[in-house]
């Protein structure tokens, strides 16, 4: 095994005073801010935003007119006719959720740190990335309770309810031979409610992506992709397939099922109409408090809402893998 490098400076022979981290050799404090590492959010490409011009600000209700259909009659030469009348039908959501985060500085620590707006500013856009993944997480839990009960379970498929999607207790297990199988009945299940193909995404746990780069699929791709190409040479599947857009996310729920004792994961299909997104902007707020008016306080709220409007535009799984040996 090698040496590993020193991390407490030069070794001092007896005798010889250790000047290291003394004011005749001062400890060196480095511009850069040292990086946190997140993963990818992705709440915007899976919902609709459609909205968000429309919000005029926090704590409204979004009202969404779903269309019409009129009734088809048969039509009878000199019969008398019925006629429908305009039904209002509407799905609302309301910017009632708000998160915040705030924090307190003295002046004089301010104006003595030479960089304080740099590090403000990389805090801000750190805590906006940790408020994108806890989206993430909201936004997919509740996909997963108002799926339609069509769209899941072990007899999915509003027509021929012959697909197993996998259900607590007994996960589908997906392995490097069935994982097309997999998301073949995901998009079999869609097309029984007579959804459109555009658009189509299906969330999963990033360790489909290691048994998509085992199977089949590898030699699939590197046969046909040229070699200068191919995104397998880089490391990737290619992420469209089963005409659906692949995102995989740390995010995806997880539960450890009691009977199989393997971790279970919750995959979310669809298409982005089905659900609807919308954020107030960030109001952000700097003040100072008379009892203490040599602190700076400042602080940001963010206003959003979540709702799912088409139920039957969503499908969830419930999945596990071989447990490793």
């Amino acid at each position: 095994m090698p040496t590993p490098i020193a991390q407490n400076g030069i070794p001092v022979a007896p005798g010889y005073p250790n000047y290291s981290n003394t004011f005749l050799i001062p400890p060196i404090q480095s511009d850069r801010m040292l990086e946190r590492f997140y993963t990818e959010s992705i709440f915007a490409r899976i919902t609709s935003r459609d909205a968000l011009n429309e919000i005029t600000g926090p704590g409204v209700t979004v009202y969404f007119l779903r269309e019409p259909r009129l009734t088809l009659r048969p039509f009878v030469k000199d019969g008398l006719m019925v006629y429908d009348t305009f039904e209002a039908d509407t799905e609302s959501f309301t910017l009632g959720t708000a998160k915040y985060f705030g924090i307190k500085i003295a002046d004089h620590d301010k104006m003595a740190m030479k960089n304080w707006p740099r590090y403000l500013s990389i805090m801000t856009e750190s805590t906006a990335r940790s408020f994108k993944l806890q989206l993430d997480c909201e936004i997919l839990a509740q996909i997963i309770a108002d799926t339609d009960c069509h769209n899941r379970g072990s007899q999915a498929g509003v027509v021929t309810h012959s697909y197993d999607l996998g259900t607590p207790g007994d996960p589908l297990l997906v392995t490097t031979e069935n994982v097309g199988d997999f998301l073949a009945d995901l998009e079999a299940v869609l097309d029984e409610q007579s959804l459109p193909t555009a658009g189509r995404f299906v969330v999963l746990p990033p360790k489909v992506k290691n048994v998509l780069l085992k199977s089949d699929f590898k030699q699939a791709c590197f046969l046909t992709c040229n070699s200068g190409t191919s995104p397998m040479v880089e490391g990737e599947p290619p992420m469209r397939l089963f005409g659906f857009d692949l995102i995989f996310s740390n995010c995806v729920p997880s539960v450890m099922d009691a009977t199989t004792n393997t971790r279970a994961y919750y995959v979310i299909a669809g298409l982005p109409m089905a659900t609807a997104f919308a954020a107030w902007a960030d109001m952000t707020s700097e003040m100072r408090d008379k009892d203490n008016p040599f602190e700076t306080y400042i602080s940001t709220v963010m206003s959003y809402g979540f709702a799912v409007l088409y139920p039957q535009a969503l499908a969830c799984a419930y999945i596990h893998f071989t447990p490793s040996p």
